[in-house]
């Protein structure tokens, strides 16, 4: 089969980013054909506004896309992201090329210009709701940039205006919740499957043996609910927080340690392969506090396949992955006192600790490998 995989990768480190990379891999090791046609947001860093308005016309983009489908021939067209820098034009190509589309829905994009539906400190849904995505201009959604905001706003509208979302054939979503969103702004439930993601396995197999610290994973912004794990983890002594990752609050994190005396907190930078995976295998847990609606939760299937329980709020498609005392334990949502309790019952109860690790990996096996994701793709792809 010959699958033209289409990816914007956005600027930065990111778990969308690798999910791409990850099934390009896997779909090559499994003899298919695959072209990637790729776009890159590091083009349009520090690059000026005239830059940027020119390539909205994409004319060269469309040139080159007419042109690999002639050489490459597709059987199938496989869409992740095409924002900014490749538009939904290219549905309405690939569908006058008559070329089936499948598009998995990694983000909020389809009902919100800045992808997540969290702005000013809490869940924002007024695009969804309006179907007005001038609600984003007004907010300066966007990086909190009107230029950028008229600018992913625009290119969303266009794709609406212009029917090219409708050339899509098919839909994968990681979970229901995420499929209802999607029903809600007005695609056909038919057309929209579940197959969630997949982590490829890692060299560190479970061992169990932990060590005395729990592990956030991820970036420093404040959507990812940081503040509400350190105002829990500074009424906790006995037990050591390791954070990987970076982001632009940073610099309040560290102001927010310093001011509360907060001994037992390290901040470990990104970190990635197999140092990454060993920090999170010895863990006793590793910790989500996300206050936006997470589309999957990719980390704590991560930390499953290396046998280590997840924490998390209990938020979006979060929900779907933690079985409340089975594979980890859920909170409530921004509740640090409840978070708090979760943890301390881990570091205070070996034994349920132990079995829920394991029950997590046995999870991991059962429901996120590779093998199991590819089936369930290419069952798709041939439908």
């Amino acid at each position: 089969m010959n699958i033209l995989i289409i990816h914007n990768f956005y600027a930065g480190y990111g778990g969308e980013n690798n999910i791409v990379k990850e099934q390009y891999k896997l779909l090559k090791n499994m003899n298919h054909n695959v072209f990637m046609f790729k776009r890159h947001n590091d083009q349009i860093k520090n690059k000026n506004i005239v830059h940027v308005f020119k390539n909205l016309f994409f004319k060269k983009l469309n040139q080159e896309i007419k042109k690999i489908i002639k050489e490459f021939k597709p059987d199938i067209a496989h869409v992740h992201n095409v924002f900014p820098l490749i538009s939904s034009q290219i549905y309405n190509i690939l569908w006058q090329y008559k070329i089936p589309i499948i598009q998995t829905v990694h983000n909020y994009r389809f009902a919100c210009p800045n992808g997540i539906m969290f702005k000013n400190g809490k869940i924002c849904d007024k695009c969804l709701s309006s179907n007005n995505f001038l609600e984003c201009v007004y907010n300066k959604c966007y990086n909190n940039s009107i230029f950028y905001s008229i600018w992913y706003a625009y290119s969303i509208m266009i794709g609406y205006k212009k029917h090219h979302f409708e050339k899509i054939d098919k839909f994968i979503v990681f979970n229901d919740f995420l499929k209802n969103i999607l029903i809600k702004k007005g695609f056909a439930d038919k057309k929209i499957h579940v197959i969630p993601n997949f982590i490829s396995s890692s060299e560190y197999a479970p061992k169990y043996e932990k060590e005395n610290y729990i592990v956030y994973v991820g970036r420093f912004s404040e959507e990812k609910g940081i503040f509400t794990l350190l105002k829990s983890i500074k009424k906790i002594k006995n037990v050591n927080l390791k954070m990987l990752g970076d982001g632009g609050i940073k610099e309040k994190i560290l102001e927010y340690i310093n001011e509360n005396n907060i001994n037992n907190v390290e901040l470990c930078g990104f970190i990635d392969g197999d140092k990454k995976d060993y920090i999170i295998t010895k863990a006793k847990a590793l910790i989500v506090p996300s206050e936006c609606y997470e589309t999957f939760g990719l980390v704590a299937i991560e930390a499953f396949s290396l046998g280590t329980l997840a924490i998390a709020s209990n938020i979006g498609g979060l929900k779907y992955i933690i079985d409340d005392g089975y594979n980890g334990l859920k909170f409530s949502l921004t509740n640090y006192n409840d978070l708090t309790e979760k943890i301390k019952f881990i570091i205070n109860n070996e034994n349920e600790m132990l079995q829920m690790s394991k029950n997590a990996y046995k999870t991991y096996i059962d429901k996120y490998t590779s093998c199991d994701h590819y089936k369930k793709l290419i069952e798709l792809y041939c439908k």
